[in-house]
């Protein structure tokens, strides 16, 4: 099958694939809206400290980063991600 397309249909559909692939890299360039432990706990419900220990037993429960050093560093979740799971 061959397609026969002229300049200006060429034009059009580049344009339109720019817009596309433009929409899809923004997508990819968005930070997670991070929030503390206090905040997140709060969002599912449960105490902080049920937060960190969940998270200490089974660290891929609840998507997150930490902030610091390793023994004192700052928790924190994505907001996103926590209000789908609760």
């Amino acid at each position: 099958m061959e397609v026969t397309l002229s300049s200006r249909q060429m034009d059009e559909l580049a344009y339109k694939t720019a817009v596309v692939l433009a929409k899809l890299l923004k997508k990819q360039d968005e930070k997670p809206d991070l929030v503390p432990t206090n905040e997140a706990a709060a969002l599912l419900g449960i105490t902080p400290e049920s937060l960190r220990q969940i998270v200490h037993h089974d660290p891929y429960r609840y998507p997150h980063i930490k902030r610091g050093n390793s023994k004192q560093a700052k928790l924190m979740f994505d907001r996103k991600a926590l209000t789908q799971m609760n």
